[in-house]
């Protein structure tokens, strides 16, 4: 399965929900080698803004930085990828691991495969299921994030933010 070209110069919006809970968005663009990607949650009176951007030419990561850090660059060299990254990959899913580095730590956290079950692509990490994506066509519709956490594409801003503390 292949999701055509990745570059989404426009940003995209969804909801990010808890146990079937809307606890705020997520949106995302990749324009001119910047994937910028930002979640959004309020849990239990708790607000958190997570926003990462990763410097990339296709599949081939230069660096990435969260919050308010500083790029970390990647050896030329470097295989390993950050799992904030890992959505440049659908529109050419490798045939083998991917390594994956662990944003807050820096340390690989393991090996990633892809498994195309129809339009749903699971992301599995050193044997387990971890992250996954649905597909419509070229368009990502769904992130599943872990355990209950999801997002799902809305088609602006004001769809993604209402009803959060953002709306």
């Amino acid at each position: 399965m292949t999701l055509g070209n990745n570059n989404t110069p426009e940003m995209n919006y969804y909801t990010f929900e808890i146990d079937g809970s809307k606890v705020g968005y997520f949106e995302y663009e990749d324009k001119d080698g910047i994937l910028y990607q930002k979640a959004c949650m309020s849990i239990n009176g708790e607000h958190h803004e997570s926003p990462f951007w990763v410097k990339h030419r296709g599949t081939t990561v230069h660096a990435y930085k969260s919050g308010c850090g500083e790029y970390i660059d990647l050896p030329s060299e470097s295989e390993a990828v950050p799992s904030s990254a890992l959505m440049l990959f659908l529109a050419s899913l490798p045939d083998s691991g991917i390594s994956v580095i662990n944003e807050g730590s820096g340390e690989i956290a393991g090996e990633a495969n892809f498994v195309c079950v129809g339009e749903k692509i699971q992301v599995v990490v050193n044997g387990e299921p971890d992250n996954y994506f649905i597909l419509d066509g070229t368009r990502i519709v769904e992130f599943g994030w872990g355990g209950t956490a999801v997002s799902r594409y809305v088609p602006t801003r004001e769809a993604a933010v209402a009803g959060t503390k953002w709306g």
